[in-house]
């Protein structure tokens, strides 16, 4: 293939780099220039926590949305984010699909319907956790928009 593969003694390769690399650490010590890594401090550690919690939510329930969407589309059903309105669940949940299928498709719902609750939850505490510290910003900047047209279970 013409790869070369070359092996080497490390007792005969030299250690000049980790000496250099030694000296210009003792050197940015000395000056205070060490680079430092940020470790949030405790008051910031849960609401980090809350966010990160929240955004793999939000990932789950756009692949919950995506794979319904496709459902929708390969039964001649395009109504792109009017799907998730009252209406366009309705059409949803009334097409007639094969028993896989149909349990594919109230099983994603299943799904759908536990995970926007969690969504509004997590919402609401970083909104309060924000509040408390005197930070104000619109729940829309922070994509937390509150027209995103879920519709919750039907009764």
């Amino acid at each position: 293939m013409g790869m070369q593969h070359h092996r080497g003694n490390p007792e005969r390769c030299p250690q000049s780099e980790d000496r250099q690399d030694a000296q210009l650490l003792l050197h940015l010590l000395l000056e205070d220039r060490f680079p430092r890594i940020w470790v949030p401090d405790a008051e910031n550690r849960d609401p980090r926590q809350l966010l990160w919690h929240r955004h793999r939510l939000v990932q789950m329930r756009t692949r919950v949305m995506n794979q319904l969407h496709v459902v929708a589309l390969n039964e001649g059903l395009r109504r792109k984010k009017a799907l998730w309105r009252p209406a366009g669940r309705a059409e949803l949940q009334g097409l007639s699909l094969a028993p896989w299928a149909s349990r594919r498709r109230q099983d994603l719902l299943d799904l759908l319907d536990r995970l926007m609750p969690k969504i509004h939850e997590l919402n609401g505490s970083w909104n309060r956790s924000w509040t408390r510290r005197g930070v104000r910003s619109s729940n829309h900047d922070r994509g937390c928009d509150p027209r995103d047209g879920w519709v919750g279970p039907s009764a």
